[in-house]
C-alpha cells in the first residue's frame, strides 16, 4: 500500500457545524441542514472562536513578530488597521536602507543605497532633517537604487534612514491565452486556446479590433477552451491576447472594478463601490497595458468615488481594482518586547508592566531610553504606551503578540486553526450547540462534555513553547508585571 503524500486536509465552517450537530444528536447522517440552521451555527462558531481567542493559550502559531516605528517624544501608539494608527508591520515585511544623497522639499525621485525588497505601494518612512519621519506610499520602483514617491514635505540629509514595509496583502496574478477564432460585437462565448487557471467571476481584458482595451468578467468557465461572458462590446480578432486577472486575497482585501474609464493623471476614479475602504488604504488598478499601478487613497469622496494622487495611467471601464488595509489587526496580548536603536542595533529586552505602574510615572513625554511598556487591547485598535519615549526616530520596538482569529464570514470558509484543532473544534462546538436542541440524555451529555474538555486540554498542550522555566524574586510586589 502507498500513502497519499499529501498534507493539505482541510474543513469548512459548514462541515464543522454538521459534524458538531451529529455529535450532539441534532442531525442524522445524510440529513440536510436548513440554511437558517447553518446561519445560526456560523454565528455560534464565530462566538466560540472569539471566546477561544480570549483564553491564555500557549499556541505558538497564534504569535506574530511585529515592529512598531517610534516617534521622538511620543509615548502612546495605537496598534490596529486604521490609517490614523501607528506605523507598524509584521517583522517579515520590514526592510531598511539609507538615502544616497540629500533630498529637498518637493522632490519626488530619491536615490537610495538599495531598493531590494521594495515594491510599488509599500509604505516608505524617510528620516527628515527636523528629526521626524515622513511616511508615504511608494509610487514606483525605478531601478535598483531609485524610487518615485509623493512630493517630500521637507528636507532629508544624505544617509538618512529609510524604513519600508510591504503592504501587499493581495496579489494580482495574470493568466494569458489567445482567442481561437474571430468574434464580432455581441458574442457571449469566447473560444480560447486554454482556460487552465481561470475561474468563474475572474475579470479579464482583451484588445479589440479598434486597438482599445476592453475589460469584462467571466460568467462561467464551460470547459477546457470555452468561456461564457457578458455580451462583448467590441469585435475581437483571431489570436487576440486575452488576459485573466486572478486576485489572491490574504487579508482585508476588497475587490471591485472601475465603473467607467480613467484617463492618465486623473485624481479621482469611479468604482463600483467604495464600501470598506478608508483614506490611507492602498489601491491597485489594472491599466490598459495590463500593468498594475499602486497608490494610496487620499479620500473616500462618496460610495463610488475615490480621490488618489496624480500620476495614474489610463484604464478602462470594468478594470480590476483591489483595495486593502495595510496594517495587521490589533493584537490581543503582548507577550515579549525589545527595543532596537537602529536597524543594525542589538535587540535589548524591555519589560511589560502594569497600567498602574505606567500611570505612576511623573513625566510621560520626557524623552530617554524606553525601559518598559504597557498594553491594553482597546476596541478596534490596541493602545501601546512606552516609558520613556525615545529621542530618535531611528529607534523601534519589536513585539511578540497574540493575534486574533479570522472570522467565518461564509459557510465555505476554512478555520484559522492548524489541522490538529479540527476535531477539538467539532467537539467543543457540539457541547456548545447541545442546549439548543436538548437531544442527549444526561449521561451522554456528560460524556460529550468530558470529551470536549479532554480535546481542549490535548490540543492546547500540543503547540507549547518548551523552553526552560526560570524563577526570580518579585521585588515590586503587587505593582509588578503579571499582578
Amino acid at each position: 500500500m502507498s500513502t497519499s503524500g499529501e498534507y493539505s486536509h482541510s474543513v469548512t465552517g459548514t462541515e464543522i457545524i454538521e459534524d458538531a450537530l451529529l455529535k450532539c444528536g441534532a442531525k442524522q447522517e445524510g440529513e440536510d441542514i436548513p440554511p437558517e440552521q447553518i446561519t445560526s451555527g456560523l454565528r455560534q462558531l464565530n462566538n466560540l472562536v472569539k471566546f477561544i481567542a480570549s483564553k491564555q493559550t500557549r499556541n505558538l502559531w497564534r504569535r506574530d513578530e511585529v515592529m512598531v516605528f517610534l516617534n521622538s517624544q511620543q509615548p502612546k501608539y495605537l496598534l490596529g488597521p486604521a490609517s490614523t494608527d501607528a506605523e507598524w508591520c509584521l517583522e517579515s515585511q520590514f526592510t531598511s536602507t539609507q538615502l544616497n544623497g540629500a533630498a529637498s522639499e518637493d522632490d519626488t525621485s530619491l536615490t537610495l543605497d538599495s531598493t531590494a525588497g521594495m515594491r510599488a505601494g509599500d509604505r516608505f518612512g524617510l528620516e527628515m532633517d527636523d528629526l521626524t519621519r515622513d511616511w508615504m506610499s511608494v509610487t514606483s520602483i525605478d531601478s535598483a537604487t531609485t524610487v518615485t514617491v509623493p512630493a517630500l514635505t521637507g528636507d532629508a540629509a544624505d544617509n538618512a534612514t529609510v524604513y519600508t514595509y510591504t503592504t501587499k496583502t493581495s496579489e494580482v496574478i495574470k493568466v494569458e491565452t489567445l482567442v481561437d477564432g474571430a468574434l464580432g460585437a455581441g458574442a457571449t462565448t469566447i473560444v480560447t486556446d486554454s482556460t487552465t487557471g481561470m475561474s468563474t467571476g475572474d475579470r479579464f481584458s482583451y484588445v479589440a479590433t479598434d486597438d482599445t482595451t476592453v475589460f469584462s468578467k467571466i460568467t462561467t468557465v464551460d470547459d477546457g477552451t470555452d468561456l461564457t461572458v457578458p455580451t462583448t462590446a467590441k469585435a475581437i480578432a483571431d489570436d487576440a491576447r486575452l488576459i485573466v486577472f486572478k486576485t489572491t486575497v490574504n487579508q482585508n482585501a476588497i475587490i471591485t472594478a472601475l465603473s467607467s474609464s480613467v484617463s492618465a493623471n486623473d485624481e479621482t476614479i469611479p468604482v463600483d463601490s467604495t464600501a470598506g475602504s478608508t483614506a490611507g488604504d492602498v489601491i491597485s488598478v489594472v491599466l490598459t497595458d495590463a500593468s498594475t499601478q499602486w497608490m494610496a487613497i487620499e479620500q473616500v469622496v462618496s460610495s463610488t468615488i475615490l480621490a488618489i494622487p496624480p500620476g495614474i495611467g489610463a484604464s478602462s471601464d470594468d478594470a480590476v481594482v483591489t483595495i486593502y488595509t495595510i496594517k495587521p489587526p490589533r493584537p490581543l496580548r503582548v507577550l515579549h518586547a525589545r527595543r532596537r536603536s537602529d536597524p543594525d542595533g542589538e535587540d535589548i529586552e524591555i519589560d511589560i508592566e502594569s497600567q498602574e505602574l505606567y500611570r505612576d510615572q511623573p513625566l510621560k513625554t520626557t524623552s530617554g531610553t524606553p525601559v518598559f511598556l504597557t498594553y491594553k487591547p482597546t476596541l478596534v485598535s490596541g493602545t501601546l504606551e512606552i516609558w520613556q519615549p525615545p529621542n530618535s526616530v531611528q529607534m523601534f520596538i519589536g513585539l511578540t503578540v497574540e493575534r486574533p482569529f479570522e472570522d467565518f464570514d461564509a459557510a465555505g470558509d476554512s478555520p484559522d486553526f492548524p489541522q490538529e484543532w479540527f476535531d477539538p473544534l467539532v467537539y467543543i462546538m457540539a457541547e456548545r450547540l447541545e442546549p439548543e436542541y436538548r437531544v442527549l440524555d444526561p449521561i451522554r451529555l456528560q460524556m460529550l462534555s468530558k470529551k470536549a474538555t479532554e480535546m481542549w486540554d490535548w490540543v492546547n498542550d500540543f503547540d507549547d513553547d518548551t523552553g526552560s522555566v526560570y524563577f526570580i524574586a518579585d521585588f515590586e510586589g503587587s505593582r509588578g508585571y503579571g499582578s
